[in-house]
């Protein structure tokens, strides 16, 4: 429910913005509130399960279970990646025509380079070295492609988005080299 505003007021905007008729951002200035579709919901869901499930990767490395690690970063992919498809209806709101706020852009980056991170400590050979150094390019490749002036992420502990993706690429890098170094050896 929208606070403030009429009740048919409301529900005449949500039947307008989900027919698409006119946009969920649109819809928030007539209101004064943001007005968020189901599917808007269920995405925003579905990336907070993301979030949670990398969360959860962090603990199990921490814990060193990393077979757990490994699975949990996994589902994290899965659910971006499911996202990137066109979100949970097959339709894409990437481009935040549906009123939420823009996820973090830097969360897969953050999962891929964390991944590849696990199977160079996991160290099962030529593998997990391989599987460290593709983790870790596409870390990097979709960093690339990231804007450095993209200001519609929060930032992290006080760092700005370019600071927090210089950080992740150094950190990539380096995974990378690691895993260069231990696929040479193995």
């Amino acid at each position: 429910e929208i606070q403030g505003a009429c009740p048919d007021l409301t529900l005449l905007l949500l039947l307008i913005v989900d027919k698409g008729i006119i946009g969920a951002q649109n819809a928030a200035v007539i209101t004064d509130t943001p007005i968020m579709t189901d599917n808007a919901a269920a995405e925003a869901y579905e990336y907070s399960q993301a979030e949670s499930f990398k969360a959860e990767g962090n603990v199990h490395f921490q814990k060193g279970n990393l077979d757990a690690a490994i699975e949990s970063y996994k589902s994290s992919l899965e659910i971006l990646d499911k996202l990137d498809r066109g979100g949970v209806d097959g339709n894409s709101n990437n481009n935040n025509n549906n009123g939420i706020e823009l996820p973090d852009p830097l969360l897969r980056p953050t999962v891929l380079s964390n991944l590849g991170l696990v199977y160079l400590k996991r160290g099962n050979g030529r593998e997990d070295a391989d599987a460290c150094i593709a983790s870790c390019s596409d870390a990097i490749d979709r960093l690339d492609a990231i804007s450095s002036s993209s200001s519609s992420s929060p930032s992290s502990g006080g760092m700005s988005i370019s600071d927090r993706k210089a950080n992740l690429r150094a950190k990539a890098l380096y995974r990378r080299a690691r895993g260069r170094f231990a696929s040479a050896s193995a």
